[in-house]
């Protein structure tokens, strides 16, 4: 023990409760989130969480929160790491062992020698190592870029799925409310004799081909904010009274 370290084993065993339990009280009123996206933007925020999240704060959200990113982040830590070790020249060893003296038996022949053993690298092997610790860095922090660059694009995938859904839902209730006022019409002059039920029932069916597209777009609309909160890494409910500024897909990009 006085020559060796010794590191004692604590056992820490995950919990799928607790796990469960931390992952429901996300919030985006985190303040560590505030402190996070504040350094990145290079901007204050008078109030957080803000009145809306566009693209570009719901990105850096998603990089806060979002598990694979955490993944290839202390993947790529622990890739760095290693760079510290692979440049460390080798440790010397002190070994203890018995010798037998042939010339004495007096008071035994017995003695107790220690002897220090000093490793030499030859061949260029401490380069080598060190290089081969630096492309696998290298190839951590592309991992790690890839990461974020991928949970971008999924972001900005389903944040087009969401608007493009909610504008759908929009249109289509306006288009409902007009072909409900079209077919009372028509009912109306079918029971004054001007027009033949068919052409009443023709209006009838486009109106429910409408709501039946009217609804189709809710729930696609549920469905990618459910999609959102996944990509960002929160609860759904974390949404529930998020406003989205969908500013990034209305306005054309400058050239």
């Amino acid at each position: 023990p006085a020559l060796t370290g010794c590191v004692r084993f604590k056992p820490q065993p995950i919990s799928a409760q607790d796990s469960a339990a931390r992952f429901e009280r996300r919030s985006l009123a985190d303040e560590s989130l505030r402190q996070y996206t504040e350094t990145n933007l290079h901007r204050a925020f008078p109030t957080w969480p803000p009145a809306g999240w566009d693209l570009e704060t719901l990105t850096l959200a998603a990089f806060y929160f979002n598990p694979d990113l955490a993944v290839a982040r202390a993947n790529y830590e622990s890739v760095a790491a290693g760079k510290v070790t692979a440049a460390q020249r080798p440790n010397p060893t002190v070994s203890v062992s018995p010798v037998y003296n042939t010339t004495t038996a007096v008071p035994s022949p017995w003695l107790v020698t220690a002897s220090l053993d000093v490793p030499i690298e030859t061949a260029g092997k401490r380069g080598y190592r060190r290089a081969q610790a630096q492309h696998l860095s290298d190839a951590a922090r592309f991992g790690l870029a890839t990461a974020a660059w991928d949970i971008r694009v999924r972001l900005r995938r389903v944040m087009l799925e969401l608007w493009a859904a909610q504008e759908s839902e929009s249109l289509l209730r306006e288009q409902q409310t007009a072909q409900e006022s079209i077919v009372r019409l028509l009912e109306k002059e079918q029971a004054a004799g001007g027009i033949t039920p068919a052409e009443v029932t023709r209006e009838r069916i486009a109106l429910e081909q409408t709501r039946l597209a009217w609804l189709d777009a809710q729930s696609r609309r549920a469905q990618a904010r459910v999609q959102l909160a996944g990509v960002i890494g929160l609860p759904s409910r974390a949404l529930d009274v998020l406003t989205i500024s969908f500013e990034a897909f209305t306005q054309p990009p400058e050239l």
